[in-house]
């Protein structure tokens, strides 16, 4: 979802930068052997595109899940932010457990190279087991900073989720 969202969000509003870290991992060769390698400095790419696209009065949509493990790697975003003036914000779209597992080995599914290796990681690590250790991460991370928003978007559709976000970003 939250990758989806971030497109549909983009496509909505012209100049926002959709800067999926997963994304940019495939643009490094040996990507797909050595996921996590690239990832490391794929997320150093990242913060280096954010803050360019910031400093030219742009908006930046990051799709990232993050949990107390990958915590440190928000400091780089929200010094690119602070060093362009630009306001950070952190929405966390959430849904139950179960769902979220059934979500996630069911995109495993679709065909997508960069899903391919990530499906073959969650594999790796226990599967539905890791899915679900992942999802509780996510909730401690998330109850100890201080989020812009939390969208619980379990029933939502990609359209009425990037409303919330827009709603969450601009209220009224």
């Amino acid at each position: 979802g939250k990758s989806t969202v971030a497109s549909a969000f983009a496509d909505r509003h012209p100049g926002v930068l959709n800067l999926d870290i997963d994304q940019v991992t495939t643009l490094i060769g040996g990507w797909k052997d050595k996921f996590s390698d690239s990832f490391g400095v794929g997320r150093l790419l990242a913060a280096a595109m954010a803050r360019v696209h910031l400093a030219h009065g742009h908006d930046v949509i990051m799709p990232q899940m993050m949990t107390n493990v990958n915590a440190g790697e928000l400091a780089d975003f929200e010094c690119a932010a602070a060093a362009a003036k630009a306001e950070y914000c952190q929405i966390l779209l959430t849904a139950g457990v179960e769902p979220s597992v059934d979500r996630c080995m069911e995109r495993a599914k679709g065909g997508d190279p960069r899903q391919d290796v990530i499906s073959k990681v969650i594999e790796e690590n226990g599967g539905r087991d890791f899915v679900r250790k992942l999802h509780s991460q996510v909730t401690q991370f998330s109850a100890g900073r201080q989020l812009t928003s939390v969208i619980d978007c379990e029933r939502l559709k990609v359209e009425q989720t990037c409303q919330a976000v827009e709603t969450a970003l601009w209220p009224s």
